[in-house]
């Protein structure tokens, strides 16, 4: 038959390479092989034969034909390695917090992973198929125990880890967990109520909050989730009886699809036409309502089923911070809650009709009896420090409670505030409000950056987009300036990176104690600690130019370079991942993404193919590493004729600080998601 077409990639060599000249796409100094085309040969079952192409190099232009296979190590037989999954698992820094796999582990992992999790002291990496495995400190997730055998291979839908534990959501709507008992790794108490039927995870830092779907069994006529048959091409016709009917969730078909509540009367009336939906159509038929909704440019095929108002919330882990919801479940029920947000002691939870519910320890946010007219509706974000929330309103006015002194009161800003805020920001004491005018207003502790009184005059326009570490905050400007505020000592003062920093910086990462600036050029300015990432030291000139994203625990930074080799370069507190040369061979291609304990680092890499030639069927007998790369485009390994790369199996870490949340709130370093929990950040799946 002939040969099957495959997508066109680039490998790159892994450091130097013993090659014979027999392999003419194979020679040392070759800056690439193009993969062409190829087939499954029938005579090396289950690899893959292909013509290819050395991108450069003394054998440049000249075809031969290869056989590409998963690689676990080295290898010097006519065998070919067992076919694997695509990522393997680097860890570095301090072994205590998950900076180094045991050998159980490393043979445990040996097939690859599909993805990343982490609490403040311990990882957890979950293969393709079999148990996940966890390593770190055992008291704080890193001994699964009784609970790896709990999750069925390949079932693990999400997961999510605090300060000490960590929560597994399967694919059939349970829940898992192990750690800390304190910090919400035992759940027996509401094991009844975590066996099905949860449909999100949130995280505080002792404790753990879980939304239900609040359908329970489904109603006579039963639940339908799919994609209309739209073959014929036939509109349906609204056939709605009741006005004032049962409550409904639409749910798109798309990915991005919204997702919206409204009551059966609403069908064929234009509907949320500010969310793009303009308009519907639907047919009720038994418990289920089938519906067309037409949008700006399409017309999406959309299920509607009838929902129970009264959304179940499940709250574990250490009581006096939020562990223990008793106190607020009549205020839980009726209108469905949709987000849970969280600081240190205490959780917030939004619901559908703009309502904050709140509990966990009373001076930290837990009561907000004394704002309850201002909270009862309009609210469309909340925000947090280590001790006190703050809710914007969908007015852009802001209402804010709990610890005075970790910015619960704002009185001496509220006129500042009382309406045009866009975005809030929080670190461990003080507040950042970033107007839409692009001025910014702080209250809190002055020392943690709640006075930013002394750069007032660079913060009256055009700030875009604001990062905090614990005692400091560093905004963005539209021209691409850095301006820093807060304790000097920890990123405050930024005086002595002025120049580089006064334009073209594109992001900015911060640790517990530094913060690293990421300019459009590629190039990684430090300040803060020195002790923790503020100075760049031995790292300067790799981190010069190439670096495409940053990365962070509490007293360490990580870049992944797009191009050029190695492919992580570290700095920061050696003992906590600053120092990555005991792994640096392995750390030299192929990173996708890198996650973190308090003190470590652990990376996905996309394992190494083994190369070598084939003449009429028959492998040659030595076997060469290479890994899929693309140096422009750092995390991929992409087709080149695909109009956009397929995203990758995504690294499901202990808060959503790799990507930023999924509700659109502040991105954070992992060192604050894990200390104090801010944000209000939802479940990462598993691809």
């Amino acid at each position: 038959s002939a040969p099957t077409p495959l997508p066109q990639l680039d490998l790159a060599w892994m450091g130097e390479q013993h090659v014979g000249d027999a392999c003419p796409v194979a020679r040392p100094g070759a800056a690439g092989i193009r993969v062409a085309s190829g087939q499954e040969g029938d005579a090396v079952p289950p690899r893959t034969l292909l013509t290819a192409c050395c991108g450069g190099g003394g054998g440049a232009g000249v075809p031969a034909l290869l056989v590409l296979a998963p690689a676990g190590g080295e290898r010097d037989d006519a065998a070919a390695p067992e076919a694997g999954d695509e990522y393997d698992v680097v860890a570095w820094g301090d072994p205590a917090s998950g900076g180094r796999l045991g050998e159980p582990e490393a043979q445990s992992l040996a097939g690859g992973v599909v993805g990343l999790c982490s609490t403040g002291g311990a990882f957890v990496a979950f293969p393709r198929s079999g148990t996940p495995v966890a390593w770190g400190d055992a008291a704080r997730g890193g001994n699964m125990g009784a609970a790896a055998e709990q999750l069925p291979a390949g079932g693990v839908r999400a997961v999510l880890g605090n300060r000490g534990a960590f929560a597994a959501l399967t694919l059939s709507g349970a829940v898992v967990t192990w750690g800390d008992p304190d910090n919400g790794g035992l759940s027996s108490h509401v094991a009844g109520q975590l066996a099905e039927g949860v449909a999100g995870l949130f995280a505080g830092s002792f404790a753990f909050a879980a939304i239900k779907d609040g359908s329970g069994e489904a109603p006579e006529g039963g639940c339908f989730h799919a994609q209309l048959d739209r073959s014929s091409g036939e509109n349906l016709g609204v056939d709605v009886e009741a006005a004032g009917g049962p409550a409904l969730q639409i749910k798109s078909v798309f990915s991005g699809g919204l997702v919206g509540r409204w009551n059966a009367a609403g069908l064929g009336k234009p509907i949320r036409a500010g969310d793009r939906i303009v308009g519907v159509n639907g047919k009720a038929g038994g418990a289920m309502v089938l519906m067309q909704a037409c949008c700006e440019h399409a017309v999406l095929d959309v299920v509607v089923e009838p929902r129970d108002a009264a959304c179940q919330v499940v709250t574990w882990g250490n009581a006096h911070c939020g562990g223990d919801s008793s106190a607020a479940r009549s205020a839980l029920a009726g209108s469905a809650v949709v987000r849970i947000c969280s600081n240190m002691y205490a959780f917030a939870a939004l619901k559908e009709d703009g309502a904050v519910v709140t509990w966990g320890a009373p001076d930290r946010g837990g009561d907000s009896s004394s704002v309850l007219g201002r909270l009862s509706t309009g609210v469309v974000d909340v925000s947090s420090t280590c001790g006190a929330f703050a809710a914007r309103r969908s007015a852009g006015d802001l209402v804010t409670w709990g610890d005075p002194c970790d910015g619960g009161d704002s009185s001496a800003v509220a006129e500042e505030i009382g309406g045009g805020v866009a975005r809030v920001w929080g670190n461990s004491g003080a507040f950042a409000a970033v107007k839409r005018s692009g001025a910014v207003v702080t209250w809190g502790d002055p020392q943690s950056g709640g006075d930013s009184t002394a750069v007032a005059g660079q913060l009256r326009a055009g700030v875009r987009g604001v990062w905090a570490n614990e005692y400091a905050f560093a905004a963005l400007t539209a021209d691409g300036a850095v301006v820093c505020w807060g304790d000097p000592a920890y990123g405050g003062d930024s005086r002595e990176a002025a120049d580089q920093l006064s334009g073209g910086v594109a992001s900015v990462c911060g640790n517990g104690a530094a913060f690293a600036a990421l300019t459009a050029s590629g190039a990684v300015v430090a300040w803060g600690r020195a002790d923790c990432g503020g100075t760049l030291g031995a790292a300067a000139s790799e981190l010069a130019c190439g670096v495409a994203q940053l990365y962070c625990n509490s007293r360490a930074f990580a870049a992944l370079k797009a191009d050029g080799q190695p492919a992580v370069v570290t700095w920061g507190d050696p003992d906590c991942g600053g120092d990555s040369s005991s792994v640096s061979g392995q750390l030299c291609g192929g990173i996708v993404g890198i996650g973190a304990t308090e003190r470590a680092f652990a990376a996905l890499r996309r394992r190494p193919l083994w190369v070598a030639c084939a003449h009429q069927g028959r492998i040659e007998q030595r076997w060469y590493r290479a890994v899929p790369c693309r140096p422009s485009v750092p995390c991929r390994a992409v087709p080149r004729n695909a109009s956009r790369a397929a995203p990758l199996p995504s690294l499901s870490l202990s808060k959503t600080w790799l990507a930023g949340s999924m509700h659109g709130g502040p991105m954070r370093p992992l060192w604050w998601c894990i200390a104090f929990c801010t944000v209000c950040s939802n479940v990462q799946t598993l691809a």
